[in-house]
């Protein structure tokens, strides 16, 4: 999000996103920056992101602004700043150098942006400079876009020449216990082409993708998001190793499959990320849908994957009156509910007409 765009900076605070990068750098003019750092400083300091991480984009350390950059974030204490264009283990130290000079809090992360050809070579470098606490590395970004004009690769779909470059920082990242993001994906009015390239990066191993416009968002949490057949599946391998007579077997044979203890971490992993997810879903449905209707009261909500609007009103005897909702450009509708509620994480949306492809969380509209 602009940091030199107010609007911006307030509508992040409402975006079904994991986290919000606050930038200072492409997106922010050079005769805006100082604004732009004092407007991230007092929208970080008014709070209302609620369980999102909030990252800065700081300029680059060959700008002139990168210092009063990071000198802003160190005292404005987001969870974390993002610096462009690492390329080795001394812009690292830079960065945490000049965070040391101003005392900045410890709980600030660092996140590198690999988007120069020296930063893919080193990137198992960079990585296991995390193991240094004072660095405070904790991520990388893929940059495809710089690396494109970088190295001269063309960005074509399905990026099959950068495939390498990706899969190289991905293992340097899964060594060293890190985390990595894929790029943004800029043709955002090319929906088809966003859904194929957020697909190619959740299976390489990318743990999410950073956004260029809050309308790439749905599609990117629907991708992300574990599908509900498979975490159905996760908490059946967990369950089944967490019987007493499995509690000392390395394999066992489940659904006529042979399972092994791998597969109960790779499930847990995969409940871990739906939980966050649903967590995550909670917040952006916000406290107003869950037990604090009021007589009458009207409520809209985001439920991952539908536009959701409920009427909650108690004077006929039920509950839950009236429900719309909206999915892919079609209305559908149900009343005479007594009460709505969707369990983690299903498929369908639980009116009496089901909308396939929507996915949820655990909602309720109740009469006080």
């Amino acid at each position: 999000m602009p940091g030199s765009n107010a609007r911006a900076l307030e509508k992040a605070r409402n975006l079904p996103a994991d986290g919000i990068i606050l930038d200072l750098e492409d997106s922010v003019a050079p005769e805006a920056k100082a604004a732009a750092r004092d407007q991230i400083a007092q929208a970080i300091a008014k709070g209302g992101f609620g369980k999102r991480e909030v990252l800065i984009r700081v300029n680059a350390l060959d700008s002139p602004w990168w210092i009063d950059d990071v000198a802003m974030a160190g005292k404005a204490r987001p969870d974390g700043i993002l610096v462009p264009k690492i390329s080795s283990v001394k812009d690292l130290t830079a960065i945490a150098d000049r965070l040391g000079d101003i005392n900045a809090d410890s709980s600030i992360r660092v996140w590198a942006m690999i988007e120069t050809a020296r930063a893919v070579l080193h990137a198992e470098e960079l990585a296991a400079s995390s193991r240094d606490s004072e660095l405070r590395l904790a991520g990388f970004v893929f940059g495809p876009n710089d690396i494109s004009r970088e190295t001269r690769i063309r960005m074509q779909p399905g990026r099959v020449a950068m495939v390498p470059m990706i899969t190289h920082c991905i293992l340097a990242t899964r060594a060293h216990g890190l985390e990595i993001l894929d790029g943004p994906y800029s043709d955002f009015s090319n929906v088809d082409g966003f859904a194929l390239e957020c697909a190619q990066g959740r299976d390489l191993g990318f743990d999410g993708k950073t956004l260029i416009h809050p309308g790439q968002i749905e599609a990117c949490n629907a991708i992300f998001t574990p599908p509900a057949e498979e975490v159905a599946h996760a908490r059946k391998i967990v369950a089944a190793f967490e019987r007493p007579e499995n509690a000392s077997r390395g394999a066992i044979q489940l659904d006529g499959q042979m399972v092994e203890r791998l597969h109960a971490d790779m499930a847990r992993r995969t409940i871990a990320i739906a939980d966050a997810i649903a967590a995550i879903g909670q917040l952006i449905l916000a406290s107003p849908l869950v037990g604090e209707g009021g007589r009458g009261a009207k409520h809209r909500g985001r439920v991952r994957g539908c536009g959701l609007s409920m009427d909650c009103n108690p004077s006929s005897g039920a509950d839950f009156v009236h429900a719309t909702f909206s999915h892919k450009g079609r209305r559908e509708e149900t009343s005479g509910l007594r009460a709505f509620q969707i369990s983690p994480p299903p498929r369908h949306i639980g009116f009496r007409r089901r909308a396939a492809g929507c996915r949820g969380l655990s909602v309720k509209c109740a009469a006080r």
